[in-house]
């Protein structure tokens, strides 16, 4: 994989024993911070894109949860920030960097969404179902223009879903798509 670098080519990040290092692209760390992780891939640093943060998870340290927590760093101060949300299994910014949509799970493996701001976070479905079956949520994708975010959701019997929202959570519309498969999201233009 690539290490995420970030939109304006100032910033490249990277996890090294157990540290998230901010690196200017000038060959200098500006920041290293404590992970408890030891692989980007787990950690799952993404970059805002314009630039001014990142997003990234950590194990939460303690020896009774070993659940992940999720954070917002900022490039310049090293500033980090915990977001309001339990037990993240992906993050994914939106385009005007306003917004992160968060993938949580709970210890029955319930799924929900919810949108962070840096005023509030909204959980814009908990406990996802259709027709009654608890549903596994991938990858949420954000429209290019922020206005609207997408997702697929799983009942862990192959039935799926697209569910399309507004970015400030309303709006909930959820289409079956039962041989959609787990193929990911792309928004394409249309013509």
């Amino acid at each position: 994989d690539a290490l995420p670098i970030c939109p304006d080519n100032r910033y490249v990040s990277v996890v090294h024993y157990d540290k998230l290092i901010l690196a200017s692209t000038d060959g200098s760390i500006h920041h290293a911070i404590d992970v408890n992780i030891d692989s980007c891939d787990e950690c799952q640093p993404q970059w805002s894109t314009n630039g001014q943060w990142l997003t990234y998870m950590t194990d939460s340290g303690t020896s009774t949860n070993t659940s992940l927590e999720a954070w917002k760093v900022y490039a310049q101060t090293g500033q980090a920030t915990k977001l309001n949300v339990q037990n993240p299994v992906s993050l994914i910014a939106s385009p005007d960097a306003s917004t992160i949509a968060v993938v949580t799970t709970d210890q029955a493996n319930r799924y929900s969404l919810q949108l962070v701001t840096d005023r509030q976070t909204v959980t814009v479905s908990s406990d996802l179902e259709y027709q009654g079956q608890n549903y596994q949520v991938f990858e949420p994708l954000w429209s290019s223009d922020g206005t609207l975010l997408a997702f697929i959701t799983d009942s862990f019997n192959n039935q799926f879903a697209l569910h399309l929202i507004k970015a400030d959570g309303t709006e909930v519309y959820q289409v079956p798509l039962p041989s959609l498969g787990r193929d990911p999201l792309k928004w394409v233009p249309c013509i």
